[in-house]
Formats: structure tokens, C-alpha cells, sequence
């Protein structure tokens, strides 16, 4: 009942996430990343109810942050380069960023807006889903805040493609992930 059989994949997980919470942010709820829901059978339940496309699973949702705990979940569940966010082919030149010394920070930005142009569909649009989102919890005028979402959501976001589900724990790319992350989030402009 009120179930559809083909499954969603599992970008689309992340994006009817990501909608429900811009509505939030539109509701004045600014701060939504920031909290997180204890119990993950309750997460789980919601991602498999997004998963299978059951109708009205985001409907019975009264806090946002169960969202945020989907959102989180589903990001780190992405293993297929597939799925992944950002283009898992791009992902040793993102490594370069942080093996770069003496370069300028003008010569970052070039690098960087170079790096985001050179990103592909569907890389490219997925990319500008999350971009956009968070660009809405980030505040450049508190850094603590901005860096906070920056070193969160980088390792999940920025991922090699020959190992997604390692790279998640993977402290070489970590200082690159973070800082272009923090470079596309406050010099890009837009996000598109």
C-alpha cells in the first residue's frame, strides 16, 4: 500500500533530502545542520522509505533533523562512482590542491573555478544541489560555523572514485577536500 516498485536511486535519496530542508531554511530554520536525531532506526526508516519511494515517508517527519541524520547517512552510503557527488575522475587533481606549495591565493581561486568548470553532468548538477544547500547554513562572517559545515561534509562530498567508501576515512585528501570546499562555498559565485 501507497508503495511504488521500482526503487529510487540513491541521488534521489540525497536531493528529496535536500528539498525538505531548503523548505526548512525557508521556514526560517537556519541552522538545521547542526542537529542531529539519536535514533537510527528511525533514520533507516525514512531512508528506506525514500528509497522505495513510499508515498508520504517525509510527511510524518516533525523534525528536521532526522532529515539531516537521511542526508548524512545516504552521503557516506554512496559508494558507486555513479552516485558520488563530485567527479571521482577529477579527484586526484582536487589532491594536487593539497600537495600545492607557494601557490598564491589568487592562484588557488583560478585553480579552483578551473577545477569546478572542468566537473561534468551529472557531477556538475549534484554539485550544485549541495553547494547551494549549503551555501544557506554557512555564514562567512562566523568562520567557526562555516568551517564546522566545511569539515563535515567534505569527506563526504569530495571522494576518489577508486575508493569511495575509504576515501571517507582517507586523511591524505582531507586538508584538499576542505579547503576546496571552503574555496567553492565562498568564491563561486553562483553555485551553477
Amino acid at each position: 500500500m501507497g508503495r511504488n516498485t521500482q526503487a529510487a536511486d540513491p541521488w534521489e535519496v540525497v536531493e528529496k533530502c535536500v528539498r525538505y530542508l531548503e523548505a526548512c531554511v525557508g521556514l526560517h530554520l537556519p541552522d538545521v545542520l547542526y542537529q542531529r536525531w539519536d535514533s537510527m532506526g528511525d533514520v533507516r526508516h525514512v531512508q528506506r522509505g525514500l528509497a522505495t519511494r513510499r508515498h508520504g515517508v517525509l510527511d510524518s517527519v516533525m523534525d528536521p533533523s532526522v532529515i539531516v541524520s537521511v542526508l548524512e547517512t545516504q552521503l557516506r552510503d554512496l559508494h558507486s562512482r555513479e552516485y558520488l557527488v563530485f567527479s571521482p575522475f577529477l579527484y586526484s587533481e582536487l589532491l594536487d590542491l593539497g600537495r600545492a606549495v607557494g601557490r598564491s591565493d589568487h592562484e588557488t581561486l583560478v585553480w579552483v573555478r578551473a577545477l569546478y568548470a572542468r566537473t561534468t553532468e551529472p557531477y556538475r548538477s549534484r554539485m550544485h544541489t549541495m553547494l547551494g544547500f549549503l551555501a544557506t547554513q554557512c555564514d562567512v562572517a562566523d568562520m567557526d560555523k562555516t568551517l564546522y559545515i566545511v569539515e563535515r561534509y567534505a569527506p563526504m562530498l569530495l571522494r576518489d572514485g577508486s575508493s569511495a567508501y575509504m576515501s571517507l576515512h582517507h586523511m591524505e585528501g582531507f586538508p584538499a577536500a576542505t579547503e576546496c570546499l571552503l574555496l567553492f562555498l565562498t568564491h563561486l559565485e553562483p553555485h551553477g
